[in-house]
């Protein structure tokens, strides 16, 4: 499948311009409203990048990689905002028994799945790193987004699984990566962007 490609070489001036949004996994009216208001500002600024900051599927996140909801309430509503989207998983995605206590973050996994079957929703991995370069052959990338799951820090109940705890592997693995990455990075601006602030 194609993907929407990120942009290859910043605008005139060396700038990207990017559509940021978050808690928009609705699918009802305000999220067309907001959707159609995001349509005339990527025509009117160029956007070429989008990022979504979590709460991706309101209010337990997907079933399945193939949930009918990544389709009413993230392609349908953005439907025209033709532009990598960089996702991170929020509380809502990864739902337990009890909606936005992000007290499932396996759950987050069938988000990454979807990832192969869209040419919008751009989620590689459950934290991850994107780099806009300067432009064919102008050395290091203007700016570099590193995403991050902030769920096991953030979550309103006690981890079940060892794993996803906040002191766990999973958070041990993740701050080592987000450390390194930043360190390796050679990007002119380096934005950590997650759920929780």
């Amino acid at each position: 499948m194609d993907k929407f490609p990120l942009p290859s070489r910043p605008r005139p001036g060396g700038s990207y311009a990017v559509l940021v949004t978050g808690d928009a996994g609705t699918g009802n009216e305000a999220q067309y409203a907001v959707a159609a208001a995001a349509r005339k500002v990527c025509r009117t600024d160029g956007v070429g990048v989008a990022i979504g900051l979590g709460d991706n599927l309101y209010e337990n996140g997907p079933e399945s990689a193939h949930d009918d909801e990544f389709h009413t309430k993230f392609e349908k509503p953005n439907t025209g905002i033709d532009v990598p989207w960089l996702m991170v998983l929020g509380n809502h995605d990864c739902s337990g028994l009890i909606p936005g206590s992000g007290g499932d973050p396996s759950r987050g996994d069938r988000e990454v799945a979807y990832a192969t079957t869209s040419r919008r929703w751009h989620m590689p991995a459950r934290y991850y790193s994107t780099a806009l370069p300067a432009g064919p052959g102008r050395g290091a990338p203007v700016v570099e987004f590193f995403a991050v799951d902030t769920n096991p820090v953030a979550s309103t109940v006690t981890q079940l699984d060892p794993y996803f705890r906040w002191d766990g592997p999973y958070m041990r693995e993740q701050r080592r990566w987000l450390d390194s990455a930043l360190t390796a990075s050679r990007a002119t601006w380096k934005i950590v962007i997650g759920h929780h602030p």
